[in-house]
């Protein structure tokens, strides 16, 4: 019976692999974007101030 390596241990060559995902967005596109062309649904609403602060500070950044 062959035993199978635990997913924490690191793979033979000792590389660690991240578990991200590549981003598919088109970054060249979006920045090109106008506020006037993107659209704003229930499903994806306009960013709130707030919680974005609230995600920075969790993180540690320091307010400046």
């Amino acid at each position: 019976m062959k035993s199978t390596p635990f997913h924490s241990e690191k793979p033979p060559d000792g590389k660690l692999t991240s578990s991200s995902s590549t981003s598919k967005t088109d970054f060249v596109r979006l920045k090109k974007m106008v506020d006037e062309e993107i659209k704003l649904t229930a499903e994806h609403p306009e960013a709130d101030p707030g919680h974005i602060v609230g995600g920075v500070v969790r993180r540690g950044v320091s307010k400046r």
